[in-house]
């Protein structure tokens, strides 16, 4: 290297890195250097964004858990209980409490598709349950 023996390259490297680790130790411990300031009006719309991608991963976490869902075993709807109703796919206590009403005034379900006849039952409620309800 350059003509330099051995030893006046070992005591070269020894000094390189002893003054690489002072210019570290001076920026990194001894001046530690302050956060840049944020702008008020850049947080605020940072901040915005953030809520409006929250509600929106809230928005397909809540859809997401309403597809459809196999159950273990099915429920019979013409003996079930509101508790058990509320095992079914976009059931609430709500709509549980109507089927057991419907089913006190107008009897026992005959058809599956005859619960389409109690509020709150469309078409997409019926296709998210009907996988896992019986009648007998």
């Amino acid at each position: 290297m350059g003509g330099f023996s051995r030893q006046q390259t070992l005591v070269l490297a020894i000094m390189l890195v002893l003054y690489l680790a002072g210019l570290a130790f001076n920026e990194w411990i001894i001046e530690p250097k302050d956060a840049p300031e944020v702008d008020k009006k850049e947080l605020e719309r940072f901040i915005a964004i953030s809520d409006s991608l929250n509600a929106i991963t809230h928005k397909l976490e809540y859809r997401n858990t309403k597809k459809k869902k196999r159950l273990s075993s099915k429920i019979n709807i013409n003996s079930a209980t509101a508790t058990t109703l509320l095992q079914l796919p976009g059931i609430g206590k709500v709509i549980a409490q109507r089927i057991i009403d419907y089913r006190e005034q107008n009897g026992y379900f005959t058809s599956e598709n005859q619960l389409k006849k109690v509020k709150g039952i469309g078409e997409k409620k019926f296709l998210l349950i009907k996988e896992n309800i019986v009648l007998h």
